[in-house]
């Protein structure tokens, strides 16, 4: 015979309640999320050398594929091929065309690092005009950085520009690029 205590139907109450209180608390929060976890993405990895000719190249034998990892961010890239300079040069690859339609932004993610009076200017471009820039500081170390071109209403060839540039005196020191990719965000 099934015998219930005085406190079992009050933890049943108050068990049954805590989700439906969490959930109407965290409500405002949960909303952005909910459009983050709704967006869909896709990557796009270099994929051509377009005027891939200023900076050197490490571990590969065209400059894309020095930075071509299909490595995302958060994870750490292949640091064995990769491209430098320590002079004032440009260096432009690249992406397969983009075929979603939706798109909310588009976002260049970089893993770099400059030395410490190097700095690297990445512009993300569409059919040669630059969308977003970002310009990574000297003394950076390696790791992930990003620029977005929110609302982009049409796009054509997607490339990315790597200039390097010197900032203060000393004998020039380099900017390096491991690892790049394009990240497409769709809304539902």
């Amino acid at each position: 015979m099934f015998r219930k205590k005085k406190g079992s139907l009050l933890l049943i109450f108050i068990s049954l309640l805590i989700p439906i209180v969490s959930a109407y608390v965290y409500q405002q929060q949960s909303q952005s999320m909910i459009q983050y976890i709704l967006n869909t993405r896709s990557y796009y990895d270099p994929s051509s050398d377009i005027a891939a000719y200023g900076w050197m190249v490490n571990g590969s034998s065209t400059h894309y594929g020095a930075i071509d990892d299909g490595i995302r961010n958060t994870s750490t890239p292949i640091l064995t091929d990769y491209i430098y300079t320590h002079a004032k040069r440009t260096d432009e690859i690249g992406f397969p065309a983009v075929s979603e339609s939706g798109i909310a932004s588009i976002i260049i993610w970089v893993y770099s690092e400059t030395g410490s009076n190097a700095i690297t200017i990445i512009d993300l471009k569409n059919d040669g005009n630059i969308q977003a820039t970002l310009t990574v500081n000297p003394s950076s170390p390696q790791g992930w950085r990003s620029t977005v071109w929110s609302n982009p209403s049409s796009i054509g060839s997607i490339t990315a520009d790597f200039t390097h540039d010197k900032q203060g005196g000393g004998t020039s020191t380099d900017s390096t690029v491991y690892a790049a990719y394009i990240e497409v965000i769709i809304t539902p």
